[in-house]
């Protein structure tokens, strides 16, 4: 998958199993948000392909985040409520 392997670039041992539900009261570190949406990163993934995989709705706020932050090799999951 693309994902894990642009994401292992970063973090060797990276597996993307899944992604999150991001809206709403989501919680991100800025290390990771800055890291990950630089223009060089976010042009390195293949928006079109995945667009044609996953419908329109690849462009959606937390559809294309999961997607950039994985390419990095950020885990993204959700936080249980303590």
């Amino acid at each position: 998958e693309e994902m894990t392997s642009l994401g292992q670039e970063r973090v060797p041992s990276f597996q993307w199993t899944s992604m999150a539900r991001l809206g709403g009261g989501a919680i991100f570190w800025s290390e990771a948000l800055l890291d990950a949406l630089t223009d060089e990163r976010v042009m390195r993934l293949d928006w079109n392909r995945l667009a044609q995989q996953g419908g329109k709705g690849i462009f959606s706020f937390d559809l294309a985040l999961n997607y950039a932050l994985a390419a990095r090799g950020w885990s993204v999951s959700v936080w249980d409520d303590l």
